[in-house]
């Protein structure tokens, strides 16, 4: 299992506080150059902050999906009497983890859409809410290519959320 959520906001807390201190040393130093620099730096420090802010998205999105396939394949494997949805689904891929889907834009069979099956409507809605996460975790592990969708655009705050949400339904630990 990889790390907590809290250490991910922890990280990102701190992060965020060392790049806001280095920039205002960096804007503070008193040298004729430094004004020609003044935009660059800022400059720097803000594109720093962005990379880091879709760095963390991006952990924060894979660390769930660690997670929930992890639980799939423990809530298949231990518990298959309690979990006949999830033992319906493992069947239909021929008994093999690795070719059970994560997620389908198309609602085909997959893990994502097995919870959304047991779980209650407003469990449905957080469920859905993470789906929408998910372009957002393709765009930043694939190359940042392509625009993305209006509803796809989240804040660290947010993609913190929407990822303890999703984990609370599904009751997997956050920590």
């Amino acid at each position: 299992m990889g790390v907590s959520l809290n250490f991910i906001w922890k990280y990102y807390e701190e992060s965020s506080e060392s790049l806001r201190t280095r920039e205002k040393y960096g804007l503070a130093v008193n040298d004729p150059k430094n004004i020609l620099l003044h935009n660059r730096i800022k400059y720097f420090f803000v594109c720093a902050q962005e990379e880091l802010e879709e760095l963390v998205k991006l952990d924060f999105l894979s660390e769930a999906e660690g997670r929930i396939k992890d639980d799939f394949k423990i809530r298949v494997s231990n518990y298959p009497a309690e979990n006949p949805a999830f033992v319906v689904l493992f069947n239909r891929f021929n008994n093999k983890f690795d070719k059970v889907p994560y997620s389908s834009k198309a609602g085909n069979p997959c893990i994502i859409e097995t919870w959304k099956s047991i779980v209650n409507k407003n469990g449905i809605v957080f469920i859905d809410n993470y789906e929408k996460s998910l372009e957002l975790r393709h765009w930043l592990a694939h190359g940042r290519n392509w625009n993305l969708s209006p509803t796809s655009r989240f804040a660290v705050k947010d993609v913190k959320r929407i990822v303890e949400n999703v984990l609370s339904v599904m009751n997997i630990s956050i920590l």
